[in-house]
């Protein structure tokens, strides 16, 4: 039996080959990961298994990620270039790198059609991704 404060582990995935920076759940039943590994590995949690791998086209190291509201797009900071990458999460096709950025991004986030993104250069930035303009 289990006692107070143990838990029961029912899966776990060994999919990456440097640390885990960031992970995100969609209520699609997918689990999102970056990694240091340049990649981000989605996850079906029910069929427990790794069904998509996300890659720049140069090799990186990924920070943090972020879910779009209809859950179709995942985009990824990077540690150098200092670049945010999107992918359509059904194809795997990378649609847009989103640049501004003088130091490594640490965090971004989706708030409507805009994407914000924080970095070591200490500014944030409010990027309109969908319509492809840059506010500074």
């Amino acid at each position: 039996s289990l006692g107070q404060g143990q838990r029961f582990l029912f899966g776990y995935f060994l999919v990456h080959e440097s640390a885990i920076t960031d992970v995100k759940f969609s209520n699609k039943n997918t689990l999102f990961s970056s990694s240091l590994d340049g990649t981000v590995s989605a996850y079906d949690i029910v069929k427990y298994k790794s069904f998509r791998k996300f890659r720049p086209d140069a090799k990186c190291q990924l920070t943090c990620l972020e879910i779009d509201e209809s859950e179709d797009i995942i985009f990824a900071g990077s540690f150098d270039p200092y670049e945010v990458f999107s992918w359509n999460v059904q194809t795997g096709n990378i649609l847009q790198i989103v640049r501004g950025h003088t130091s490594p991004i640490s965090c971004i986030k989706m708030a409507s059609d805009k994407l914000i993104t924080g970095s070591w250069d200490k500014t944030l930035k409010i990027h309109e991704v969908f319509a492809r303009k840059l506010n500074v």
